[in-house]
Formats: C-alpha cells, structure tokens, sequence
C-alpha cells in the first residue's frame, strides 16, 4: 500500500500563503518587538490589517461564526509557518477560543463573532498559583446569588490578558470540580482588578497578567456551554 503525502493544490496554497504572511509580516516585527518589549501602536495596527488583509482571522472557527473554516489538518499548515517567527508573534493573528463556539446565539453575537472580526479580544483564564495542569485544584469559585453568580479568584498567566476586553474565567460552582464552569467576563466589568505584570525570561508580543475576581457579579446569560461543562 502507498500513502500520498503530497498537498492537495488548496492546502499547497494555504500553506504558501501562510509562510509569506510569516516572511513578510511577522518576522519584520521581530526586532521591534524585542527592542520595545512588544508591539508599538502603529505596529500593531498595521499587523492587525494585514491580519485582514491576508485572510488569517479567527482560522480555527466557522465561516458561519465570522472564522476562515480551516479544517484540523490546514490549521496545522498554517500554525506550522507561523511558529517560525519568534516572540510569539504568531500570537497577533488572532483565533478566538474553540470553547466560545458552544456560546447561545446570543453569547455568539456579543462575543465570539465580533471577536473573530478582530473588534474583540478574548483571553481564557485558568491557571492559578496552586492549579495549573490540574485543574480540579482550581479555587475559583461562583456561587449563585438571586439573579446571577458571584465569581472569586485569582488568575496566573492570563495570556493576552493585556489586549483582550473580556475573559473565559474557569471556576467550579460551588467549590466543586465536578462543576467546573466556564463564564464570560467582560474586563470591565466591577470586581475584575489587574493584580500585576510579571516580566518573564522571554519576549512575548503580548503579557501573561495575573488578575483578580473580587465578588464578581454575572448574569445567567454569562454562563458558557451547560453548568459543569467546561473543558477539562
């Protein structure tokens, strides 16, 4: 038996798509963003546009969410040139968390399809000081309240945390990891507090926060998938 392992002319060209976007745009961002410690503002608006441009928003999500429709595979093509690049640059393509695909209709339109346009920015906050590949060691918490849930935590290495404007916070209802529970938290929402910045031994185009939830109050229609659904 014989295996074909030549691209299809599609997947060859995707893939020689994604290495010129990666030779053209984001490896001359390398040095700028080692010398100021991440992207400028016009750096990063016009890496946003070519984002655009290229046809590389949100690949990892639907056409009829606002994604490019990769399948597994072209993802993969596409991850694999991108990686090249250093500081993590192939973080400024934006690809929206899959998790966000489960949202209702209505968690959709305010979060996940503007988020794949590039007008939002999401970031999944998870890891704790005491919980990180384990996530049954997760002490965030939310607790029904009469028309919501109160959220309390703390969160490490929010990645992105810095550009995103709303959060996908992983906290067990009632304490309980056999409910763990994904809610979705606008940055300004009252209650969420930058705790700090810790610098790394790295340059990442973008930081990896440490946030607090202090009594945050959420609504119902903040809970993403069913009570006890998240990914785990």
């Amino acid at each position: 038996m014989t295996v074909d392992l030549e691209l299809n002319s599609d997947d060859a060209a995707l893939q020689a798509s994604a290495r010129r976007f990666a030779d053209e745009v984001l490896q001359p961002l390398e040095l700028p963003c080692e010398e100021h410690d991440g992207l400028t503002p016009d750096s990063a608006a016009t890496a946003k546009q070519a984002v655009l441009d290229h046809g590389f928003a949100a690949i990892n999500h639907s056409i009829d969410d606002g994604g490019r429709g990769l399948d597994t595979f072209q993802v993969m093509l596409v991850e694999e040139q991108w990686g090249r690049v250093t500081n993590a640059l192939w973080d400024v393509p934006w690809r929206p968390s899959i998790p966000l695909a489960a949202g209702t209709e209505e968690q959709k339109e305010r979060f996940l399809r503007p988020a794949c346009r590039g007008e939002r920015r999401d970031a999944y906050a998870i890891t704790e000081a005491g919980a990180g590949s384990d996530v049954t060691m997760v002490a965030t918490t939310a607790r029904r309240d009469t028309d919501g849930w109160v959220l309390n935590g703390e969160k490490w290495h929010v990645t992105s945390g810095d550009v995103a404007d709303f959060f996908l916070v992983h906290a067990h209802v009632d304490g309980d990891p056999a409910k763990a529970t994904i809610f979705l938290v606008d940055k300004d929402m009252p209650g969420v507090r930058l705790v700090r910045t810790p610098k790394y031994t790295h340059t990442f185009v973008f930081e990896h926060p440490i946030f607090a939830f202090d009594d945050v109050h959420v609504a119902d229609d903040r809970v993403l998938g069913e009570i006890g659904a998240a990914p785990i």
